[in-house]
């Protein structure tokens, strides 16, 4: 597995931008080709958390006249906690809104 992969795995995210990830990894001095090895697993979490808030936008989906707002800051939370990080950006959690009679 190299470096890049090891970010899009962190990431757990379907659709990611690849200039975001390379960015952050010259950003961070990683070589994307290279191997991934245990000894860069911070350097591969920040850089995979400076993708996820490249991607913060807020996204909702209506189903059932129900409209569902969620946005991807539990995994940036839950990098920083694992690698001892503080949190960067304070992120509303997710939301239902009142239901549409339309």
């Amino acid at each position: 597995m190299t470096n890049k992969e090891a970010i899009i795995a962190e990431i757990q995210v379907s659709q990611y931008s690849d200039n975001a990830i390379t960015k952050a990894m010259l950003d961070l001095d990683i070589n994307p080709e290279e191997e991934y090895v245990k000894d860069n697993a911070k350097r591969v979490a920040i850089a995979a958390i400076k993708v996820l808030r490249s991607m913060l936008s807020v996204k909702s989906v209506t189903e059932g006249g129900y409209n569902i707002t969620y946005s991807i800051s539990e995994r940036i939370d839950a990098l920083n906690a694992e690698y001892g990080l503080l949190p960067v950006v304070e992120v509303p959690k997710p939301s239902i809104k009142a239901r549409s009679l339309w």
